[in-house]
């Protein structure tokens, strides 16, 4: 294991912005993170744990953390895991394995319940703690344990799904106990049964102009491949982070006010007990698709999305992203809340 100073964060994020973390170092075994730790609190200074870097933007300058990029891998399909389901498989994913590339596996072994999650950048280990999602369908939906590393009480801990708390782009991770787990690995429970398409229009739509009424796992896939890419800029070419902000999360009757505008307005029910609204609509609707802001701008093809030139700072996409959720709060009443972390 290699540890790094003034290590250059640009290449590790897919929005390609950010100056030097003050120490560096890739796990790629289990073995690694307790040793990683004990030099973290040597060096006194708070530990990063790094996914792929397609939800994370870092700050200017000199960062004073100790990063660690995870890097384990594995996947493995489990037996000896009780279910009343005989078409249930159980499978454990190492973190630092590519989610795309774990769909796809999935669906080679014959296995349905990740197509919905297909062609989101990033790593396995970043899912629970955002509980990633697309498409209706989220992480929470099949994942059963993810196994951590405790850094309060220094051991390994499982944790269940329940004890997660997934809520909309939520978990323990991100709020409750922020900072304190290094995930490791997952545990999924899939399906041997045949995949249900989501229901979404744009999913629906595209099987209906090919004339598809029963797809299966792959053509599930390949669909939200291609809606995914036909609407998303792809970081190996334009640098972005994806989705920007969150869909909020408003009272029923704040929507229907906006859809007595709107006819277009689309409102999607949750689990929450609230309704889901687009983000991306609300700040189109304020006139901001395909603004140019310096070094910024907001993608032409889908206003959820900000780019960059590549000779931004930190320091000037802030203001970009309040410029943009004053925006729409003057317009709608609804404050956006963006996905990435800063880091700094």
């Amino acid at each position: 294991m290699q540890v790094k100073e003034n290590e250059l964060l640009v290449s590790h994020s897919t929005f390609k912005l950010g100056g030097q973390a003050r120490f560096f170092a890739v796990a790629e075994k289990l073995s690694d993170i307790p040793n990683i730790v004990e030099l973290a609190e040597q060096s006194r200074l708070p530990l990063f744990v790094l996914g792929g870097g397609s939800n994370c933007i870092f700050g200017d300058g000199l960062i004073d953390k100790f990063v660690v990029q995870m890097n384990l891998l594995g996947k493995e399909i489990l037996s000896g895991r009780d279910t009343e389901e005989a078409s249930s498989i159980f499978v454990r994913i190492a973190s630092g394995e590519i989610l795309d590339e774990v769909v796809a596996w999935s669906i080679d072994q014959g296995l349905s319940g990740l197509e919905a999650l297909s062609a989101i950048p990033g790593s396995v280990g970043a899912t629970p703690v955002q509980n990633v999602g697309a498409y209706g369908s989220e992480i929470k939906d099949t994942l059963v344990e993810v196994q951590t590393y405790d850094l309060k009480e220094k051991r390994v801990q499982v944790i269940s799904n329940e004890e997660c708390n997934f809520g909309y782009r939520s978990s323990i991770f991100n709020t409750t106990e922020k900072g304190r787990y290094v995930i490791l690995s997952v545990v999924l429970k899939l399906s041997r049964l045949p995949a249900s398409s989501p229901h979404y229009p744009a999913v629906r739509k595209y099987f209906e102009e090919k004339g598809i009424k029963q797809p299966s796992s792959l053509e599930i896939r390949n669909a939200v491949t291609d809606i995914r890419w036909s609407k998303l800029p792809k970081p190996s070419e334009i640098p972005n982070v994806g989705s920007f902000f969150k869909n909020p999360i408003v009272d029923k009757d704040v929507a229907e006010k906006i859809k007595e505008k709107f006819d277009d307005f689309v409102i999607f029910p949750t689990d929450y007990g609230k309704v889901k609204v687009p983000a991306g609509f609300l700040i189109e609707k304020a006139g901001l698709k395909g603004k140019q802001f310096g070094n910024f701008a907001v993608y032409d093809k889908n206003a959820l999305v900000i780019t960059h030139n590549g000779k931004g700072t930190c320091e000037e996409l802030l203001l970009v992203v309040q410029g943009i959720i004053d925006t729409v709060k003057g317009e709608f009443g609804i404050t956006l809340e963006q996905e990435p972390a800063i880091i700094y």
